[in-house]
């Protein structure tokens, strides 16, 4: 599947892992979100804008692909492990887990077709 296609799925599916890790508490179990709060930050703003963050860096590298981005984003898919490995250490569901799960299948057709494309 061609990357940019991989990127427009990703943008839905990184709003709907929004959703099920802020709807599963995630603001309150993940170590950035309580380093927030010791500086007097909402939470909840800081969360948002880093979900709005992400999505327009999702567009950003479909409109506007640039080496350096991409190779980011593809960061960000492997980055969704942080979801899935407390989950198998506790043998519990993790906020964001079943959607991370996804993410990760997506992440690695996304480094597939980018090493295809830009190593070989």
């Amino acid at each position: 599947m061609k990357i940019t296609n991989l990127l427009k799925l990703a943008i839905p599916l990184f709003i709907v892992h929004a959703i099920e890790e802020y709807s599963t508490g995630i603001l309150d179990l993940d170590p950035l979100f309580r380093w927030v709060t010791m500086h007097d930050l909402p939470t909840v703003v800081l969360y948002t804008a880093e979900q709005i963050a992400l999505v327009a860096l999702l567009f950003w590298a479909i409109y506007r692909p640039m080496l350096w981005l991409r190779v980011f984003i593809g960061l960000l898919f492997i980055l969704e492990i942080t979801h899935i490995i407390p989950a198998l250490a506790q043998m519990s569901y993790y906020p964001g887990f079943v959607t991370a799960v996804l993410l990760l299948v997506l992440g690695f057709f996304y480094w597939k077709d980018f090493l295809k494309r830009n190593l070989l």
